[in-house]
């Protein structure tokens, strides 16, 4: 027949645990979070709509009016010189020979004499 040996058990000889106090520094670092740029296409002009301008923001799908041109334009040039934009020429005689630029002065902004060109 199977025998058991006794087992013989030791006293514990654990240390009390001390706790430790510890300390939280709570510090604030200023971050500075910048918004990047909204890219979109501005619409000035053309047939149908002489003088009629917005932006069209491809990422939304949304678009806004801005103010109307001072005048009736009709295949001239929209480019952009810095941020700004610049509409020149177009076909009627009128304003063949005259640039505007853009300015946003508030949340419309407003079209002002830029430049005249010395040739159609």
């Amino acid at each position: 027949p199977s025998t058991a040996t006794p087992s013989t058990a030791t006293p514990s000889t654990a240390t009390p645990s001390t706790a430790t106090p510890s300390t939280a520094t709570t510090s604030t670092i200023p971050t500075t979070t910048t918004t990047p740029a909204t890219e979109g296409i501005f619409i000035a002009g053309g047939f149908g709509g002489d003088q009629s301008t917005e932006l069209f923001i491809p990422h939304t799908g949304k678009s806004c009016s801005l103010p109307d041109l001072p005048d009736s334009r009709e295949y001239h040039t929209l480019d952009t010189l810095g941020n700004t934009p610049v509409l020149c020429g177009g076909v009627y005689t009128s304003t063949s020979t005259f640039c505007l630029h853009f300015t946003p002065t508030s949340a419309s902004g407003v079209w002002t004499n830029y430049a005249t060109m010395l040739e159609e």
